[in-house]
Order: C-alpha cells, then sequence, then structure tokens
C-alpha cells in the first residue's frame, strides 16, 4: 500500500473501538436507569404527564442532572468511534459532528439547569436547546444511515428506521396535552438511547471480533 493510501485509510484499533462503544453502551444505561431511579423516588412525581425536564428541576435534581451527564459521554464516546472508524463520505461526517454538537447541547442542559420551570432568572435557552435536539438526532440518524450501508446493511436499516420514527414523532411532542407528554418524552428517549447503542454495539463488536460489520 503506498504512503498516500496508508494516510487516507489509517488502521483500526481494536482497544480503542472496544472501549468507546463499551463506553457508550454504559453511558446510556446509566441515563436510563438514573432516570427510571429519579421518576420512583422522587415525591408525587408523575411520570405519565410529567416530563423530564419537569424531574429535573425538582427534588432530587442531581439524579437527572448526572443522567444527562452520562448520556453525553456516551455521545461523545459515539462520535469518537465514528470518527476514528469512518464508514461513509460526508453523510457520515455530518453525523459524526452532530454527534459531536449533542454531547455539547445535552451537557449544557444539564449545566445551566434552567428546564423551563417558570424560573426567569439568567438566560432562558431550554428551549432552543430542546430543538437543537431534535433536529441533530435527525440529521445523525438518517445521515449516518447511509454510510452504514456499504458495511452494515442491518445496522443501516436500524438506523433508517430509527430516523424515520424520530423526524415522524417528535414534532409531535410539542402540541401534545401536558397530561400524556411525560409519557411522549420518555418514549423519544428511548428512541435516541436506541440509536446510540445501536452504534455503540457495531463499533464494540468490531473491535473484540474483527471482522466488518455484517
Amino acid at each position: 500500500m503506498r504512503s498516500d493510501e496508508t494516510y487516507l485509510f489509517p488502521q483500526q484499533q481494536p482497544f480503542l473501538l472496544i472501549f468507546l462503544g463499551g463506553l457508550g453502551i454504559l453511558g446510556t444505561v446509566s441515563t436510563i436507569t438514573a432516570i427510571a431511579v429519579a421518576s420512583v423516588i422522587v415525591p408525587d412525581h408523575n411520570w405519565i404527564s410529567e416530563t423530564i425536564s419537569d424531574l429535573a428541576a425538582g427534588p432530587m435534581e442531581i439524579i437527572t442532572d448526572a443522567a444527562l451527564y452520562a448520556f453525553s459521554a456516551a455521545l461523545v464516546a459515539t462520535a469518537m468511534a465514528a470518527s476514528h472508524d469512518h464508514l461513509g463520505r460526508r453523510l457520515w461526517s455530518v453525523g459524526v459532528v452532530s454527534l459531536g454538537a449533542l454531547a455539547a447541547v445535552v451537557a449544557v442542559i444539564a449545566a445551566h439547569d434552567e428546564y423551563g420551570d417558570n424560573d426567569h432568572v439568567g438566560i432562558t435557552v431550554h428551549t432552543e436547546l430542546v430543538y437543537a435536539t431534535g433536529i441533530l438526532f435527525l440529521v445523525a440518524m438518517l445521515g449516518m444511515a447511509r454510510g452504514a450501508g456499504w458495511h452494515h446493511p442491518r445496522l443501516r436499516l436500524i438506523l433508517v428506521l430509527l430516523g424515520s420514527a424520530w423526524g415522524l414523532l417528535s414534532p409531535v411532542f410539542f402540541f401534545l396535552p401536558d397530561s400524556i407528554d411525560g409519557l411522549y418524552e420518555r418514549g423519544l428517549g428511548l428512541i435516541a438511547s436506541a440509536f446510540v447503542m445501536s452504534l455503540s454495539w457495531a463499533f464494540l463488536r468490531r473491535g473484540i471480533v474483527g471482522l466488518p460489520y455484517r
């Protein structure tokens, strides 16, 4: 192989993919677990009518903040793995950047600690960040699906299905009555979690088995 080809197609590092894939899965599972625990132990919390933002604005908010930080870490790990083991062209790169941007947005949501709970002290950007999250997840899911198809048809199908579901369902959230928006938001959260875990599992398997994505 010529030196320029070596530059364009660098050697993959299995242990790095194992670490990053495992971190992506661990971070996502930790997020789901923490949200579930907080929903149970927070007094008078109704997980059907009250959103995760309501949960984070109430007592024991540190659990929800920790969950968001864990998900941000999972997004960072997935973005790094996707960048290291690049499966596509421009659209895959757009997906990688979207994952990195999502990690930053989720971290800002947790750190800013303003969840639209009628507390108007300081700058309130929660709604804008939620919009950004919706757009970035859609771009990442559908953008990375095309690149994944060259190496992993099943992963491509999963990403297309998740992206389609996200694109159809996420806008509906803003028009739902308050009586069910908590349950609906958790459903969207599971779609986002499935996306991160699907990518993380693919990278983890790649690192362990050392075979193409098939």
